[in-house]
């Protein structure tokens, strides 16, 4: 069975750069995405995998296409 971080790969990364770029906390993208703030870190921690709903409003809160989330990043 994979791992959760191999569950939510490569969509977490992209969301964490996304939020370094655009400066956001945790706390501030759980408030403007409307996802409780635990299920937020655990989804970043690779404790929880993230779901549809949860790509679908982190995606629109970052102002991004969800497809975006999938591309495998550059620098890998």
């Amino acid at each position: 069975m994979p791992k959760i971080s191999q569950k939510n790969y490569p969509v977490v990364f992209n969301i964490i750069q996304q939020m370094n770029r655009k400066g956001i906390s945790i706390d501030e993208l759980s408030v403007l995405s409307g996802i409780i703030r635990d299920d937020l870190r655990g989804i970043l921690e690779n404790k929880k995998v993230i779901g549809p709903y949860e790509i679908a409003c982190l995606a629109a809160t970052l102002g991004v296409d969800a497809d975006a989330l999938f591309q495998e990043p550059e620098n890998c």
